[in-house]
């Protein structure tokens, strides 16, 4: 695996952030990293620059070491609060799946308090492996993040089995 390339960014805290961190995922991973863990890395880090827009405080820095199989990122903001515990949303709440989002597609993801400085969140994703023809499909983030709960039980009950096996 190559070491790839560092990209950083100052993001203002405001409505844009998340959009601007998109086009920096993009442009950064753009001819290095393979299409599928670009997108899954757009939808990480915009999910970890929206908290911080909403939960942080000041401007945003924004870190990417991307190489051809995975990408290191890391968000920091100068808030304090610093929980990282993935919350559970109700079904239709419109909020509050960020976290679950990100430790789901992430293989590895932290918080570390820096103090009076504010917080860092971390986050490593890998270039997804492609399996051989087995023949299933998966049920999805949907049913992974929770969604299998409000499913009728035919559905839920042959969706886990798919999952399981």
């Amino acid at each position: 695996m190559t070491t790839g390339l560092v990209s950083s960014q100052v993001l203002t805290s405001e409505v844009l952030a998340p959009t601007n961190a998109r086009q920096c995922v993009r442009l950064a991973c753009d001819g290095v990293a393979p299409a599928q863990l670009v997108d899954d890395v757009t939808l990480v880090v915009s999910e970890l620059v929206t908290n911080a827009t909403i939960h942080g405080e000041g401007e945003i820095g924004l870190v990417l070491r991307v190489s051809e199989g995975e990408v290191f990122v890391t968000v920091e903001d100068h808030g304090r609060n610093v929980g990282s515990s993935p919350r559970t949303a109700e079904p239709f709440e419109e909020y509050g799946r960020g976290l679950l989002i990100v430790a789901e597609v992430a293989s590895s993801w932290g918080v570390h308090s820096l103090g009076d400085a504010g917080k860092l969140v971390w986050c490593v994703v890998h270039a997804p492996t492609r399996l051989a023809n087995v023949g299933w499909t998966s049920p999805g983030i949907p049913f992974l993040l929770g969604a299998a709960e409000r499913m009728s039980e035919p559905f839920a009950t042959e969706a886990a089995r798919l999952v399981h096996h």
